[in-house]
């Protein structure tokens, strides 16, 4: 075989085995899906570590809880009813085999939220307050009764949240004003 049908033979097996479009140059494959390979790792290895720190500007909270009995039993499912107040918009859930309840994503605002359960009172607390970026914690105790029965807590949630082991707090457009910037101008 000769040197030239050598270097195409070459050439020819490389692209096949690339198995996409190809230009050669010499021996050389130079493919166009190797580089969008290389793009799409470089594109995954930059952005996925940083999706954590996406997630740190939410509009959002969760409010969890347990619902237990008077002898302090778990109570499953019950049915947790969430009722933002501003919209009348419900988000509904059930107690799992330990009793806890937890709805995330909820928009701020304040909260009516009712457990429901045959052989037991209707459970309802009102204005519970969500706050961006907050857990709040709402436990019920549920009474055997009927269910046309209810029992009303108005309480506000407690203002320590055990469920996140982090620190925040809401910066109000007066403390934001007030804040040193470098590039301020004091005079104005």
């Amino acid at each position: 075989m000769s040197a030239h049908k050598s270097r195409w033979f070459a050439g020819y097996v490389c692209a096949q085995v690339s198995g996409c479009i190809a230009l050669r140059q010499g021996c050389r494959i130079h493919s166009f899906n190797s580089g969008l390979r290389y793009l799409t790792l470089f594109v995954i290895w930059f952005f996925v570590p940083a999706s954590p720190c996406l997630r740190a500007q939410v509009d959002t909270g969760a409010i969890v809880g347990t619902v237990t009995d008077q002898s302090g039993a778990v109570v499953p499912g019950v049915s947790v009813t969430i009722r933002r107040l501003e919209t009348n918009q419900t988000f509904v859930t059930e107690t799992t085999h330990t009793g806890d309840y937890r709805v995330e994503l909820l928009p701020v605002g304040s909260y009516q939220i009712e457990t429901a359960l045959p052989g037991f009172k209707t459970a309802r607390r009102l204005g519970v307050k969500l706050e961006v970026g907050r857990i709040i914690r709402v436990d019920f105790v549920v009474t055997v009764g009927e269910v046309a029965e209810s029992v009303e807590v108005t309480s506000s949630a407690p203002l320590l949240t055990s469920e996140k082991a982090e620190f925040s707090q809401l910066i109000d457009q007066r403390k934001e004003e007030g804040l040193p910037i470098n590039s301020r101008d004091f005079t104005q």
